[in-house]
């Protein structure tokens, strides 16, 4: 399922070997999850100005595992499990 997050994410991003940065926790409203692994990171089409969309594959603090969607253009974040 890809489907959007219904809210806008705020995600805090924390320096990244081999990248330039990589989520360490974002907030779903009043929701605050604690990223622990950040499984995989990879780029797709789709970017507000046709550029590259940054994905992180991530596991949270309670095991969830879920893909995290970077627009650096739009500087925006939005989640698919």
């Amino acid at each position: 399922a890809w489907e959007k997050s219904r809210q806008p994410l705020s995600v805090r991003v924390r320096p990244a070997r081999g990248w330039q940065y990589a989520p360490e926790m974002y907030s779903d409203g009043a929701v605050r999850v604690t990223i622990t692994d950040v499984i995989g990171r990879w780029t797709e089409a789709g970017g507000v100005i046709g550029d590259e969309l940054v994905c992180f594959r991530v596991r949270t603090e309670e095991g969830r595992e879920l893909t995290l969607v970077h627009d650096p253009d739009g500087d925006g974040w939005i989640a698919r499990d």
